[in-house]
């Protein structure tokens, strides 16, 4: 993955400088994980019934959302609480 250079106004840089440790070790681990290497997937099978299916997929569509990705994303959310 080629990474651009960034330009940073003066008065961002000055913010920056606002920073505490605290606040720039979360950046720190955003950055981190939003550049980490994708976890590895593995397929499954899960039967559904074919209504649901439906009319999940026509949902996603209007709303222009992959169905499989809506679904790890739905997936992720309820493990996180």
């Amino acid at each position: 993955m080629k990474k651009s250079t960034q330009f940073f106004t003066d008065e961002y840089l000055k913010e920056c400088q606002k920073l505490t440790f605290d606040q720039i070790l979360e950046f720190q681990e955003n950055y981190r994980k939003l550049y980490q290497p994708s976890e590895k997937s593995k397929a499954i099978s899960v039967r559904v019934p074919e209504n649901l299916l439906s009319n999940f997929k026509g949902k996603c569509s209007l709303e222009g959302t992959k169905y499989q990705r809506k679904i790890k994303d739905l997936m992720n959310d309820w493990v996180k609480n």
